[in-house]
């Protein structure tokens, strides 16, 4: 099978082999960059008498992402004093993912507030 592939590729002349490497290599490069990026995102859990564990984050996790290597990878800081949750590095669909599990209450990306982000302007003196 393989031999009668070979000679029949070979028979196809110069022109259609680049072509066909051309399209190999363009469909290998859009599979590469179809590839999602990760964040940062908070996952809040329900409240439980006992705040989860840092262990039961990491089994939820590693339900999502394949490991528990990955998991650990990924898993940047457990919250257990004023929130049930943890904080880890997802891609979107991961996130969709592990919003859908039992015991998640919400996923969301991770941002940054500045207090000069605020938009109070200047205090002014009131006389």
């Amino acid at each position: 099978m393989g031999l009668r592939l070979s000679n029949s590729i070979a028979s196809l002349g110069k022109p259609i082999q680049c072509l066909l490497l051309f399209l190999l290599l363009l469909s290998s490069f859009l599979c590469t960059c179809a590839k999602e990026e990760t964040g940062v995102y908070l996952v809040y859990l329900q409240a439980q008498e006992a705040l989860s564990s840092e262990a039961s984050n990491l089994r939820l996790l590693a339900s999502v992402v394949g490991s528990m290597a990955s998991a650990r990878a990924a898993l940047l800081y457990s919250y257990t004093s004023s929130i049930n949750g943890f904080s880890a590095k997802l891609t979107p669909s991961q996130a969709n993912e592990l919003a859908e599990k039992p015991g998640v209450l919400e996923v969301v990306p991770s941002q940054t507030y500045h207090g000069d982000d605020v938009g109070y302007g200047t205090i002014s003196n009131m006389d």
